[in-house]
């Protein structure tokens, strides 16, 4: 049995969040239990005497070792940082953040804020070092955080034109913060942006691929009835046909949480994907599916696609228990939800006759950009590719569909009440940041309301 301080996990998705975006690899070790609560003890009797580097330093080498401390430990240590948050340097506040991620415990609003307003003010954002920029900003966002809107203005206009620039992998990592944010990067660095990522776009990870499809569909669905709407934020088709064929090797091994969000922004961004990387796409949801699992879905929702929490496994940690990779793996409603109607919009996308719309001009190409970018317009035209010769969808994307629609009515039928999320669910609402766009669009609906008040008065 476990002891009330520490529990060990070893499971997939936890082993994805220990892929540090700097330099720093985390390599799995196996650490005795009873030598981990030792470590713990003497660390934290020691808390009230380390400065902020001391604390971050320990964070960071217990996150190291997959230890995941008690609640009680890590406020202890949040309690202390908070007490010498001006003594915290750019490396040590990422480190910090960063390692409460890797360890599955989110911090209060307040203190998130506090360290927010310490690297805006106190450090400055833009002199922060790439990857301790990127492991800061990658936090706060998995966080569902939302950084003050000063800090986020200062992320997007100045703290993002880094002199050194950024590894493929930051540069993902970065956008997709960004989106996460709701934010709109500025077309010079986004472009600047996709020439980082095209260097090393063969050496992602699988995450990543993920992660840049879903935040070239986050960027085209945001700016719909905003004043960035004529904005084209689409990387030149060249670059998006790189992507998906190096993508489709490492299907076969992406977890739900990348299948989904691939599956998400081929349907929104209508993109018309070889049946040599559709195929294998459909095997993997129906892993996903299998019925050892399905069974698992019925449990009831967690929401994790539009939640505000950043950690499936807190709640098991809090308990001092073992989480299980494979449990990780399982789709919950919201996410059955998503694949249904994604995969729904995907095939209906396929029966279309393709059209191959014109490249929009564009106003910046960074040096040595030597994409497929068109300098003027012209008329889309209709062009024929796999689909049309053969017909239409493959037939297994509609019977998936037919099984996912069938598997969500299932899960409805097993509900007391539907949540009021399930209801307003829409493919426009990018998974695992619904709850974010809903939250923003009521904000907007209320200022409208507020100014067509004033107006009257």
């Amino acid at each position: 049995m476990l002891s009330d301080d520490v529990s060990m996990s070893h499971d997939a998705d936890r082993a994805r969040r220990a892929k540090s975006t700097s330099n720093v690899r985390m390599v799995e070790r196996e650490v005795p239990l009873q030598w981990s609560k030792a470590l713990l003890d003497a660390l934290q009797a020691h808390f009230a005497d380390m400065t902020g580097s001391g604390l971050a330093g320990s964070a960071w080498g217990v996150s190291s070792m997959y230890i995941l401390p008690s609640d009680g430990w890590i406020q202890s240590l949040l309690k202390e940082a908070s007490a010498v948050m001006d003594t915290l340097d750019g490396p040590s506040a990422s480190h910090l953040v960063h390692a409460l991620y890797l360890m599955g415990y989110r911090p209060p609003d307040e203190w998130l804020m506090e360290m927010c307003e310490h690297s805006l003010h106190n450090l400055g954002l833009k002199n922060l070092a790439a990857p301790d920029l990127v492991n800061l900003t990658s936090a706060l966002a998995e966080f569902r955080f939302y950084p003050s809107e000063e800090w986020r203005k200062m992320l997007v206009s100045e703290a993002v034109y880094h002199p050194v620039g950024f590894t493929p992998e930051e540069a993902s990592t970065l956008l997709a913060a960004i989106c996460m944010f709701q934010e709109f990067p500025e077309e010079m660095w986004l472009r600047t942006c996709y020439t980082h990522i095209l260097a090393g776009i063969e050496d992602l990870e699988p995450e990543s691929m993920a992660d840049i499809l879903w935040s070239v569909g986050c960027l085209e669905t945001f700016k719909l009835g905003r004043e960035q709407e004529d904005r084209n934020f689409m990387p030149p088709k060249s670059w998006m046909k790189l992507l998906i064929q190096v993508s489709q090797p490492h299907i076969k091994i992406m977890g739900k949480v990348e299948i989904i969000k691939m599956v998400w922004a081929a349907a929104v961004l209508k993109l018309r994907p070889p049946p040599s990387w559709l195929l294998p796409l459909l095997q993997r949801i129906r892993a996903i599916l299998s019925p050892s699992q399905q069974q698992q879905v019925l449990q009831g929702p967690s929401k994790s696609v539009g939640s505000n929490s950043s950690s499936s496994s807190s709640s098991q940690q809090a308990a001092g228990g073992v989480t299980d990779g494979s449990q990780q793996q399982l789709p919950d409603p919201f996410e059955l939800l998503y694949l249904s109607r994604c995969c729904n919009i995907l095939y209906r996308n396929l029966t279309e006759r393709p059209v191959l719309p014109a490249e929009p001009k564009v106003s910046y190409r960074p040096p040595g950009f030597e994409m497929d970018y068109e300098e003027s317009g012209g008329e889309p035209a209709e062009v024929a590719d796999e689909y049309e010769r053969l017909g239409g969808p493959p037939p297994e994307l509609g019977l998936l569909v037919r099984d996912l629609y069938e598997a969500v009515e299932h899960v409805a039928s097993t509900m007391d009440e539907l949540p009021p999320e399930w209801r307003r669910i829409n493919v426009r609402y990018p998974p695992y940041a619904m709850q974010q766009m809903m939250e923003a669009e009521d904000q907007d609906d209320q200022d409208d309301g507020s100014r067509a008040e004033d107006d009257y008065a």
